[in-house]
């Protein structure tokens, strides 16, 4: 890994802050401001995973609206209030539909699988961390 330093200019209150911060998780400066690079990265995935949330989420819904369908069909076989073939017709098909959403669902899916690639970053040494203390440079 190549390093570059950089000098960043903050106003004193963003100081105070990024100084906070290190004190807080006993780390360098440098590495809290690597560390809040490295979060920017997941932003999309985030969307991404909640973008396939939402149609999972409508996926679900139609097995509900497939599982009440196939239970008022076995209530109406047991009630015997309508025919015995057309029952068995319309559990045939409501059975057809849910297959078909599961086969969707299984596809979907596959599509859905997300690879998080984060670079491991080095957190500096204490010697590091010395050198950093007293300077605003990053």
């Amino acid at each position: 890994m190549i390093r570059t330093r950089h000098a960043i200019y903050l106003t004193q209150a963003d100081d105070r802050i990024l100084r906070r911060l290190a004190k807080e998780r006993n780390q360098s400066r440098s590495a809290v401001v690597r560390k809040l690079l490295q979060t920017y990265k997941y932003i999309e995935n985030l969307k991404e995973i909640e973008a396939n949330n939402k149609i999972i989420s409508g996926y679900l819904k139609e097995f509900t609206h497939i599982g009440t369908n196939i239970n008022q069909i076995a209530y109406h076989l047991n009630a015997n209030i309508i025919r015995h073939e057309e029952a068995k017709t319309d559990l045939e098909k409501s059975i057809i539909e849910l297959i078909k959403k599961i086969e969707e669902l299984s596809e979907k899916v596959k599509t859905l699988k997300i690879e998080i690639n984060v670079e491991h970053t080095k957190t500096p040494s204490k010697v590091e961390e010395r050198e950093d203390d007293g300077r605003a440079e990053i």
